[in-house]
């Protein structure tokens, strides 16, 4: 199973105190549905139906991922995706950023990915999921050296 093994942990690991699994994640992948939050210092994923609030810390994502969520509009900070995945769960424990995850996940393949919407279930983990922006909510409004912010221009 090729994975890639994702650096946000590694960049959180020095200040937000992430807890990293001592026993190996078993290499049989099972197919789960369920919601992915993707963003800054969020990296999980939430089986459905969530009923216990449960979240994953994703550990592992396909080569191919970030080229797959290219399409799918975030809020500036994070993405909220639909996923039927084939992955590989950990045990129970305290992962992620600030060990704010009940087990780890390693993701060998994905089936779907979509905007995450009302339909699928609820994506809520302790706070309610972020609201799914409209499309022009993801304009730049931070100046590059190439071009001006749309509120500066």
């Amino acid at each position: 199973m090729k994975r890639h093994l994702l650096l946000a942990g590694a960049v959180v690991a020095c200040c937000a105190g992430v807890a990293w699994s001592a026993t190996a994640i078993p290499d049989d992948p099972i197919e789960y549905s369920g919601c992915i939050r993707w963003g800054f210092e969020e990296a999980f994923f939430v089986p459905l139906p969530n009923t216990s609030y449960e979240k994953w810390w994703i550990t592992a994502v396909p080569d191919d991922f970030a080229e797959m969520m290219t399409g799918i509009p975030g809020d500036g900070h994070s993405r909220v995706m639909f996923a039927r995945v084939y992955a590989t769960v950990g045990p129970e424990g305290r992962y992620g950023h600030l060990g704010m995850g009940s087990r780890e996940i390693a993701i060998g393949a994905i089936v779907e990915l979509r905007q995450f919407e009302a339909a699928d279930g609820s994506c809520a983990m302790w706070t309610p999921p972020p609201p799914v922006p409209p499309p022009e909510a993801n304009t730049r409004r931070v100046p590059t050296r190439n071009d001006k912010a749309s509120m500066l221009a």
